[in-house]
C-alpha cells in the first residue's frame, strides 16, 4: 500500500492561454513532461487527469508509466477533475493524495518532498501550500479520510469546499514563491523570462 499517490491535473481548456498549457515548452520539453519528472522523484504512483486536449497530451505521454485518467466531464471544472482522479487511484489504497496542477512550473521535487515531510510530521489530515501573496491551495495533500468528499466534488472551486468544511484539520505550509501559476501566454512568457534556466 503506497503512503501517497500523486494526482496531476491537466484537464482544462487552457482557454485564456490560447493553447494547451501542458504542451508549452519548459526546460526544452513539454511542460507536462517537466512536471512528471518532478513527480517521479517522489517515488510514488502518479495519475494524470486529462480532458480538453486529451489526444494531443496522450501522444506526449505515450512512453510514460503513469495512470491516465480520461475525464469526459472536464467542463464541470477543477473540482470534477479532482473527483475523477481520486476515484481512479482508490484501488491503489494510498494513505493520502498529493494534488498538483500542471500550470505551476516552478514547483520542485525538493519543495514537494518538504511538503510531504511536513504532512507526515503533523497530525492534520489536510496540508495546503501557501504563496508569498498569502493564498492557500495546491499543491495540497489530503488523507484518505477525505477521499469520499473529494470524489463528490464538482464545479470550479477545486478542493476548497472540503478544506472549508475541515479547517480544524488543515495546516498551511511555509509560504513559497514557487507557487506561481500561469493563465495567459503573457504570464508564461514572464515566468520564462524570470527563470532563464526554463
Amino acid at each position: 500500500m503506497p503512503k501517497l499517490a500523486a494526482l496531476l491535473l491537466s484537464a482544462g481548456h487552457s482557454s485564456r492561454m490560447g493553447q494547451p498549457k501542458a504542451l508549452l515548452e519548459w526546460q526544452q520539453r513539454p511542460l507536462i513532461k517537466h512536471q512528471l519528472e518532478t513527480l517521479k522523484a517522489l517515488d510514488c504512483p502518479i495519475a494524470v487527469v486529462l480532458g480538453a486536449h486529451e489526444e494531443a497530451i496522450s501522444t506526449v505521454l505515450k512512453d510514460e508509466e503513469v495512470l491516465r485518467v480520461i475525464h469526459v466531464s472536464f467542463d464541470a471544472g477543477m473540482g470534477s477533475s479532482i473527483a475523477a482522479g481520486v476515484s481512479a487511484i482508490r484501488h491503489l489504497q494510498p494513505e493520502a493524495v498529493l494534488i498538483v496542477a500542471v500550470d505551476q512550473p516552478l514547483i520542485t521535487a525538493t519543495y514537494l518532498k518538504a511538503l510531504i515531510d511536513f504532512y507526515h510530521l503533523n497530525t492534520a489530515g489536510i496540508v495546503q501550500s501557501t504563496s508569498t501573496e498569502g493564498w492557500k491551495g495546491i499543491p495540497a495533500i489530503f488523507s484518505a479520510a477525505y477521499f469520499d468528499e473529494l470524489e463528490a466534488l464538482d464545479g470550479d472551486f477545486g478542493a476548497k469546499p472540503v478544506v472549508k468544511n475541515h479547517l480544524d484539520d488543515c495546516l498551511a505550509y511555509t509560504p513559497s514563491a514557487l507557487l506561481a501559476d500561469m493563465d495567459t501566454y503573457a504570464h508564461y512568457e514572464a515566468l520564462k523570462k524570470a527563470n532563464p534556466q526554463s
